[in-house]
């Protein structure tokens, strides 16, 4: 994929398919890979996210420039 807003989304659809489809991601490769791979690292199981670093709300944000 090409790794800009449309990825996220897609993965989200993924995701949230019925059955879910698995979506692997490779930190490192840049642009929403990197994204995504950092609020994985980060998210706790409830869906939180890491205090020390961003709100969700902020995450979003950055999702959406991406």
């Amino acid at each position: 994929m090409e790794g800009g807003s449309n990825t996220i989304r897609s993965v989200l659809d993924c995701l949230t398919d019925q059955p879910p489809v698995p979506v692997v991601v490779c930190d490192g490769s840049g642009r929403a890979a990197d994204l995504l791979a950092f609020t994985h690292k980060y998210t706790q199981d409830d869906g939180s996210v890491v205090s020390m670093f961003f709100s969700s709300q902020h995450l979003y944000v950055i999702c959406l420039i991406c």
